[in-house]
């Protein structure tokens, strides 16, 4: 384990607002905006869980609930162990994802980055589907 844990956030636009019959079963100056902020262990276990458990489940229907968004939606970053981010901050590494592609400062799962304290360590890059949404995928219907 390193001094350091991995701060994730993705953000979506919600399809209708909650409470209404399109979003059943699943910010900031947009009502219809979400963001989840979450921090982890390691690059691995967010791995996990996002891929390898019933949260699969969630990311297959993303579209039931989400807008289709340009440019990335997670963004993922490494903060000294205990620390917790804030909306801002995720807010402000998203911004700098999407004006200068990943970097240490603001990364993804197709091209990440190791803790601070382990540079030069290698990680495994994932082929990540869902860090944006791809050109190719037909918006969902009504």
């Amino acid at each position: 384990m390193t001094g350091f844990h991995l701060a994730q956030a993705n953000i979506g636009r919600f399809r209708a607002p909650i409470g209404t019959a399109t979003m059943e079963g699943p910010y900031a100056d947009d009502d219809l905006m979400a963001i989840n902020l979450s921090v982890w262990e390691s690059l691995e276990s967010l791995q996990q869980f996002v891929y390898k458990s019933g949260h699969v489940d969630v990311l297959r229907g993303r579209k039931q609930w989400f807008e289709q968004m340009e440019g990335p939606i997670l963004v993922l970053w490494w903060v000294p162990a205990g620390e917790i981010p804030t909306v801002g901050e995720a807010q402000e590494r998203l911004r700098h994802l999407t004006d200068h592609g990943p970097t240490p400062h603001a990364f993804t799962f197709r091209t990440p980055f190791p803790a601070p304290d382990q540079q030069g360590g290698d990680v495994d890059r994932l082929d990540a589907v869902f860090c944006e949404w791809a050109a190719h995928d037909p918006p969902a219907g009504p």
